[in-house]
């Protein structure tokens, strides 16, 4: 367990620290180019290695694909952002829209890792899933000192939800066997 809070702290820290360096070093169409590219290959890699890893390494290989996805999605934000794109291509790489892709493309790996009791993969989704929905709301509602106090309280249900799926999850699975 620890071994893998380790292995997911590190890689965390390695795919935002390249993020962050690739983005201060380069100018946005390179910087972008570059994270596309990155993430693209990091997404690949990784899913390839989860394919012949363990059961027990689903978490990480579900996180650091995750983290790899949205570099690439960063980068093509970055990259169109500072492309001269004509047309309807630019208001579809806004950053709503991009907030739009990442919710759904969580919401693919979440819904694929439930169907295929793939627990690791999918906690990680539901994991950044909440992440991303604290993040807009509280983006959102700042200023609303209410929003915090009801994302509390919804925060309760939601993980007492997921550990139950969890459960049945994990009964599915020991049944099948």
């Amino acid at each position: 367990m620890f071994g893998i809070a380790s292995a997911l702290i590190g890689s965390g820290m390695l795919v935002g620290g390249a993020a962050a360096e690739i983005v201060s070093t380069f100018s946005d169409d390179t910087a972008g180019l570059i994270m596309l590219g990155l993430g693209l290959i990091g997404a690949v890699i990784t899913a390839a290695l989860h394919q012949k890893g363990s059961d027990r390494t689903g978490f990480l290989n579900g996180s650091i694909l995750l983290m790899t996805t949205a570099m690439h999605i960063d980068g093509l934000y970055l990259w169109a952002g500072d492309a001269d794109l004509p047309g309807a291509i630019v208001p579809m790489l806004h950053a709503y829209v991009a907030t739009i892709t990442l919710a759904v493309g969580i919401f693919l790996a979440a819904f694929w890792s439930a169907t295929t009791n793939r627990r690791g993969i999918f906690n990680a989704a539901m994991t950044f899933g909440g992440i991303h929905a604290y993040t807009q709301a509280f983006e959102t509602f700042y200023d609303e000192p209410l929003a915090y106090v009801i994302g509390g309280l919804a925060a309760i249900p939601l993980a007492w939800g997921l550990w139950r799926l969890n459960t049945v999850f994990e009964d599915r699975h020991s049944i099948a066997s």
